[in-house]
């Protein structure tokens, strides 16, 4: 009878054992999901990498925001795990459901690695255990073990999610803007052309009487492609191919004659490839003829660039073209992707990047046969890229990122753990001043703090002035490139300017103007963008005339480039423009012929991202040297307070409790060093004391009995 009681006992303990277990695990992947998918919707909306370390405000608060996020749930959990099991008992069934349930809903959510789950679960334990367990919480240890897991947690999420981030992003977005670049100026020209069909009168009436040189550009500046800035040209030709009027923003004349299309009294758009300078580009023409009974007038051509170098994120590369930017891909300066274009047979033809890897030979192979994108990846100078590849008509095209390698992901572990540890920092130090404890006001007043501050100081300060002046370092270093670079630049330019005036003088170049084609000519050749000033230092013409329309730039040379050149006859001028947070070093030489002078400024908006980068490497080393320093400075820390501060101290409360009139104090030491000695004399001094005291006792009983036979 007594068995088959204990059987409907055991039931009931065992479906609570389970709901324990069902409840622990509930909460601990509830809280993981929630955690996580906080940080996914940060990662994915923020418009700056939380992975960049930096002084901007915008990122700082929002790395704290994750901070605060953060324990803001596990301490929603840790007080879920206290309230289920509120018993005395560790559940370690319980904790491990826990884990596993946490691990889990990371492996379900998107854009998650193993590792992480591996954190996650952890982290799942370490929140039980410090909830559940007695006594755990008090133990330094352990919120230092937590600390360390939150830190690598935030690193390896934000990680994976930015890189998920950039995936999508490559897949779709920046994909589609390649594929709907021709598309897009397409609409830009069928958009226009409504436009110039109301000005048909004008245009006739142009045709016949050609005298307003600026024709070309009334037109132009009310179409659709005006107002997308998008790079483009408006012709105006008499029947004979004479150009009557032109205007363009960003597009040069051809040194050949009018581009050969049939002729057609409809509007019309047409893909054409124009050679400028040893380079083809692609265009979109949309083109159309004027006739007077059977008798030709002329023809409006508009060209609109299909160059790779429109695409609006590998523009937002430069500086000052993220001021000006319209468009909502986000930047080069925050996300770091590129792009190389290639033909069929693996030669590149668009690379930025200059990127010298190329496509592998099975790659090309899938993208000759296989329609559907895919993703590969390469080595490039020691580095990994996953490439998004997909093709598109004649040409291949490579979508690469770079992946973080190990070095980078234990300095943004390490950075997180420096921003946990000062969070938690600030937090005691405000509690314990309005505890208004006076071990906090004076800080420094305990031996042990300054030992330990001591410590610090000598490990970290030597490194700190060593990040330092590596950084004016390497500034003067690119310096001193940068003005090497600038002066074979310069060379270039005053070697261009002599052939164009050449070919100017020999009457070769019925299709160049001295102005814009040029400033387009010098820039096209050296990869650089060109701005010439007249012998007033008034803007004549620019490579990028879209700056100084919107006023970005001024249309006036620097006053002190003007003085250096002009009146103190140096041979170039090096100054830092300055838009906004972005600045850039621009070089400015002069050129005389024939009594004439120009000023011609070379902008180099790269030039702080390329010292960024060259010290980026540098200062992961010097982190993690610095994380060693650290580490190595606590655990010989810890081992100075074992051998000194531990034994001052017993020797403190023993002298404590001496004063107090315990003589029944004994203090240990294990160690045999001067320590000993000291701790040997202090146990003898007790004793010795002791002894003292009971012959003192004696002595009193001796007298007091003498006293007493007297009296008897």
């Amino acid at each position: 009878g007594r068995r088959r009681r204990a059987a409907p006992a055991g039931r009931p303990s065992l479906l609570r054992g389970l709901a324990a277990h069902a409840a622990a695990a509930i909460a601990a992947a509830g809280a993981v999901l929630v955690l996580h998918d906080f940080v996914r919707r940060m990662v994915f909306n923020a418009n700056l990498a939380l992975l960049r370390w930096d002084f901007s405000v915008s990122r700082l608060a929002l790395q704290l925001g994750l901070v605060i996020a953060f324990v803001a749930v596990l301490i929603f959990l840790a007080v879920a795990f206290r309230l289920a099991f509120p018993a005395p008992r560790t559940g370690l069934a319980s904790g491990l459901a826990g884990a596993l349930a946490a691990a889990a809903a990371v492996l379900v959510g998107t854009g998650a690695s193993p590792l992480l789950a591996a954190a996650s679960a952890a982290l799942g334990v370490w929140v039980f255990a410090a909830a559940v367990v007695p006594g755990l919480a008090r133990r330094r240890e352990v919120w230092l073990a937590g600390l360390v897991l939150g830190s690598f947690w935030l690193a390896r999420a934000i990680d994976d999610l930015s890189a998920d981030r950039t995936r999508r992003l490559l897949e779709t977005t920046v994909a589609h803007t390649i594929l709907t670049q021709e598309t897009w100026g397409h609409f830009l020209i069928e958009e226009s052309l409504p436009g110039l069909e109301r000005n048909e009168r004008q245009i006739v009436a142009f045709l016949k009487d050609p005298r307003d040189p600026d024709f070309a550009y009334a037109l132009w500046e009310r179409s659709p492609v005006a107002k997308s800035s998008w790079n483009s040209s408006l012709e105006v030709r008499d029947a004979g191919g004479t150009i009557l009027s032109r205007f363009s923003l960003n597009v040069p004349k051809v040194l050949t004659g009018p581009p050969e299309l049939a002729p057609s009294e409809d509007w019309a758009i047409v893909p054409y490839e124009l050679s400028f300078i040893g380079k083809s580009k692609g265009y979109l023409v949309g083109y159309r003829d004027y006739f007077e009974g059977d008798a030709a007038l002329g023809r409006v051509a508009l060209y609109v660039s299909l160059d790779p170098e429109m695409l609006p994120f590998l523009h937002s590369a430069n500086p000052y073209f993220e001021v000006l930017r319209t468009d909502s891909l986000p930047s080069l300066g925050q996300i770091d992707f590129g792009c190389v274009i290639y033909d069929l047979e693996g030669r590149p033809l668009f690379n930025p990047r200059k990127l010298t890897s190329g496509l592998a030979e099975a790659d090309l192979a899938r993208l000759g046969s296989e329609a559907a994108p895919f993703w590969s990846d390469f080595r490039e100078g020691g580095a990994a890229y996953d490439a998004y590849l997909f093709r598109s008509g004649e040409r291949c095209y490579s979508l690469f990122a770079p992946r973080r390698g190990l070095r980078t992901q234990a300095v943004d572990f390490l950075r997180f753990l420096l921003l946990g540890l000062a969070a938690a920092l600030l937090a005691a130090l405000a509690a314990a001043f309005t505890s208004g404890r006076a071990s906090v006001r004076q800080p420094f007043w305990s031996f042990s703090n300054r030992v330990y501050a001591a410590f610090l100081a000598v490990a970290l300060l030597p490194l700190l002035l060593y990040t330092v002046f590596t950084r004016d370092l390497f500034d003067s270093l690119f310096t001193e490139r940068f003005v090497e670079d600038s002066a074979v630049h310069a060379g270039y330019a005053r070697g261009l300017l002599e052939a164009f005036l050449i070919i100017r003088g020999g009457g070769g170049s019925p299709f160049l103007d001295p102005s814009e084609d040029l400033a387009l000519w010098i820039s096209s050749t050296l990869s650089n963008d060109v701005i010439l000033y007249d012998e007033d230092a008034v803007l004549l013409a620019s490579s990028r005339r879209e700056f100084f329309a919107s006023g970005l730039l001024p249309e006036i040379l620097n006053g002190e480039a003007f003085q250096a050149l002009a009146f103190e006859r140096r041979p170039y001028f090096i100054e830092r423009t300055r838009l906004g947070g972005y600045s850039f070093q621009t070089l400015t030489v002069p050129y005389e012929t024939d009594g004439a002078r120009l000023f011609v400024s070379l902008p180099f908006p790269l030039e702080r991202e390329q010292l960024t980068k060259a010290t980026q490497e540098t200062v992961e080393f010097l982190a993690l040297l610095a994380a060693f320093f650290v580490v190595l400075v606590v655990l010989f820390s810890r081992g100075i307070r074992s051998m000194i501060i531990v034994p001052v101290r017993k020797l403190l409360a023993g002298t404590r409790e001496v004063g107090l009139g315990n003589l029944e104090v004994t203090i240990e030491h294990r160690s045999r060093d001067e320590m000993m000695t000291l701790i040997d004399g202090f146990n003898t001094m007790i004793r010795n004391l002791k002894a003292h005291e009971r012959e003192l006792a004696e002595m009193s009983k001796k007298v007091a009995w003498t006293e007493m036979a007297r009296k008897v």
